[in-house]
């Protein structure tokens, strides 16, 4: 599934040295690419990897680097002279292929199974996070965007839609950024952001790294089909089986361990993971989002969040979801007692009480359950009409006939697990590599 849902961040992860240069005459920005990786790719592939930590650490540097020089020439373009052509443009195209380096950095702690690499990338996108918030904290960048804007406004310069809309949004921005405010303001927020930022990194590397799992036998996990069964880790002292809180097996637990016993402790498990460490975070998050919001003059975070958005305020997302809510009712309470009903005759069938109650634990359960009873749909009986070879080739199908793409498998090169699947991916019209 890495072959499908990752395609994208397959082309991201294309490690890159990245210089910029302008030429004057013309006022275009020249970005060459010069791969840094010895790892084993073939001919034209535009996915490679560093070779190590310290390489990806280097990397990052120097991306930075070379994005910092970048920005800072092009604050020295004069305000008034500011257009499309010599400003907006060159930074459009800077930001797409700054996001592509990033995130090609930052795939790293997500995916590789070597935990120096994977904390390496952590690491670098915490540095390249904090200076981007610098970046995005720039008041003369902002003054100079808000010139093209006006100029787009009153004639003076053109842009294609696209470009147009990237210079309202970089305005936008800036302005919910406090950079139309005072000094000590700016200054705050900055701080704000660039410490949220670290925050979300750090909560996500914390559920990440977390090996958290439970010890159970067979019995316990009664109503699991045994290929499942015959895939977890035995422990060595216990004899009992590994069930971790990782999705693979969270989920098939939830839907179908008969035990309600066993569930709950899984549930509990999964939803108390780091609790500690990110609960901490937490706090300290809502703690910045209520200061910001203030700053910025919005009465909740929550209507800071939702003004680019379509409900544009918390009081239009309140009313909604009553209104929603009203209207579910009836619904909800025929789905309920159905489920009710199916949890009776299983806990007949289990021979343990029937506590006349729906669980958080319960919900995936017994909605598995009326789905096979009164759908006939058996997820289990399914899987073996969908092996993953099956699904990944059907799927690459729909992609090449919807979006005019070319799949094709490469098998020499290398790869951070043998589990993963390359493709390459070409314009089926132009035959051009995306």
């Amino acid at each position: 599934l890495a072959s499908i849902s990752s395609r994208l961040a397959f082309r991201s992860a294309r490690y890159c040295r990245l210089s910029v240069s302008v030429q004057p005459k013309l006022n275009l920005l020249v970005v060459t690419m010069a791969t840094t990786t010895t790892k084993k790719m073939p001919p034209g592939c535009l996915l490679s990897f560093p070779d190590s930590a310290e390489q990806l650490t280097k990397l990052s540097e120097d991306l930075i680097a070379e994005s910092t020089e970048f920005y800072n020439r092009y604050a020295g373009v004069g305000i008034q002279e500011a257009g499309v052509a010599n400003f907006a443009r060159p930074l459009a195209e800077f930001d797409a292929r700054f996001a592509l380096l990033q995130s090609g950095l930052d795939f790293v702690q997500h995916v590789f199974p070597d935990k120096a690499m994977r904390d390496a990338s952590s690491e670098a996108d915490k540095k390249i996070s904090e200076h981007q918030v610098d970046i995005e904290m720039r008041k003369d960048l902002y003054d100079r965007f808000a010139a093209v804007q006006d100029k787009l406004h009153t004639g003076g310069d053109s842009a294609s839609a696209e470009l147009t809309r990237y210079i309202e949004r970089c305005v936008t921005d800036g302005r919910r950024n406090g950079l139309g405010l005072d000094e000590a303001t700016r200054d705050r927020v900055k701080a704000i952001k660039t410490e949220m930022s670290s925050i979300s990194i750090e909560f996500n590397r914390n559920l990440s790294e977390d090996v958290s799992s439970l010890l159970m036998d067979r019995a316990e996990l009664a109503g699991l089909p045994d290929d499942f069964l015959d895939s977890l880790e035995k422990d060595a002292n216990s004899g009992k089986l590994r069930v971790t809180l990782k999705y693979p097996h969270y989920f098939p637990v939830m839907k179908l361990a008969e035990r309600p016993e066993t569930r709950r402790r899984i549930e509990l498990a999964f939803n108390t993971r780091c609790k500690e460490a990110n609960l901490a975070l937490l706090q300290r998050l809502l703690a910045l989002r209520r200061e910001r919001a203030k700053l910025l003059n919005y009465p909740t975070h929550a209507d800071y969040a939702l003004e680019l958005r379509m409900a544009k305020n918390a009081d239009t997302v309140a009313k909604f979801l009553s209104n929603l809510s009203e209207k579910l009712k009836p619904l909800q309470a025929k789905e309920q007692a159905r489920l009710l009903e199916v949890k009776r005759a299983d806990c007949d069938r289990l021979g343990i009480p029937f506590d006349d109650v729906i669980n958080p634990w319960d919900v995936r359960y017994f909605s598995n359950q009326v789905e096979r009873l009164d759908y006939s749909v058996d997820h289990e009986r399914l899987r073996q009409y969908f092996p993953i070879e099956k699904v990944t080739k059907g799927l690459l199908e729909i992609y090449q006939r919807i979006l005019g793409l070319k799949f094709t498998q490469v098998t020499d090169c290398w790869v951070w697990n043998p589990d993963v699947t390359l493709y390459n991916v070409e314009d089926s019209a132009s035959g051009e590599q995306i």
